[in-house]
């Protein structure tokens, strides 16, 4: 069975957008695309009585899927178009059954309206269930291009690949891209046991086939979401991986994560990878997301 990337559907500029990255990124390892729409139910206001999901986001169903079959047929892979009724929560499950992807993509809007609360109310169950490596592309990105230097962020902490995220490994290689190993330091830390230990941890998970020490890049921040930014930038990065770990897997997408500001920021997509963490004093202790990076 070929792989395959799911991408979940909703304005057609954002599922635009976010096709084209996913087809880019596909092409190297042979995957094919699912477009999925589920058409969007209306959300009433309990105390008005009134609809409160724009107007806009409302389309009929042939309209939508002629316009999903047009777009995969300007896409470089073989995709596929589904388009559902219903809930997505109750459709993504079946979906991802049927398909078995890879990953997951999601496109980003510029402002995180009620349509962006209710996809992502809605996906997060069956996200958080299925484990599955989450591309996340945001509004501000350029024309889709194969990596070339990819920023890892990690916060220092053992962790162990899931099998889902595995099974993303091939697709990894395929890009033939640098990675770069990012750990955000504060002030009053010690920078160079940080790096080593952020370094090693990327090196004992066989995420990366090696990790040379030139391949790290520290930023000193008080904020990790600014500082991993920052890297990006500094390198001149076109795709960032981020670590999700069990106890905060998208908990706090689009609230007050590391991730939430990050998506909200970022100017190139991002790789959300599910990983297993060993379990310890420091892996059990909840962290303030505020300011931790293992809020991811």
């Amino acid at each position: 069975m070929k792989p395959s990337f799911l991408v979940i559907s909703d304005l057609l500029d954002v599922t635009q957008r976010a096709a084209a990255w996913a087809a880019r990124l596909a092409a190297p390892a042979g995957a094919q695309l699912v477009l999925l729409h589920v058409e969007t139910m209306p959300v009433i206001d309990p105390t008005s009585g009134m609809m409160v999901t724009p107007v806009m986001y409302l389309s009929p169903t042939q309209e939508i899927n002629d316009a999903l079959t047009e777009l995969a047929q300007q896409l470089p892979v073989e995709t596929t178009v589904e388009v559902w009724g219903g809930v997505l929560s109750a459709v993504l499950p079946e979906m991802i059954a049927r398909y078995q992807p890879e990953l997951l993509v999601l496109g980003l809007n510029e402002e995180h309206d009620v349509l962006d609360r209710l996809l992502l109310n809605q996906a997060l169950p069956s996200l958080r269930d299925t484990r599955l490596p989450l591309l996340l592309v945001p509004a501000a990105t350029s024309n889709p291009t194969l990596p070339h230097r990819v920023a890892l962020a990690v916060d220092g902490e053992p962790f162990h690949l899931s099998k889902q995220s595995e099974a993303l490994k091939p697709i990894l290689s395929a890009w033939a891209a640098e990675y770069s190993v990012v750990h955000v330091a504060r002030a009053s830390s010690a920078p160079e046991k940080e790096m080593r230990q952020a370094l090693a941890s990327v090196q004992m998970s066989g995420l990366l086939p090696a990790v040379p020490n030139e391949c790290a890049h520290e930023v000193r921040h008080a904020s990790p979401a600014t500082g991993v930014l920052r890297a990006v930038a500094e390198m001149q990065a076109d795709l960032l991986v981020l670590i999700a770990r069990p106890r905060s897997f998208l908990s706090a997408l689009f609230h007050h994560s590391v991730t939430a500001e990050v998506a909200r920021r970022s100017l190139v997509p991002m790789l959300v990878l599910p990983v297993l963490e060993e379990h310890s004093p420091i892996a059990k202790t909840q962290p303030n997301p505020s300011v931790d990076l293992k809020a991811y």
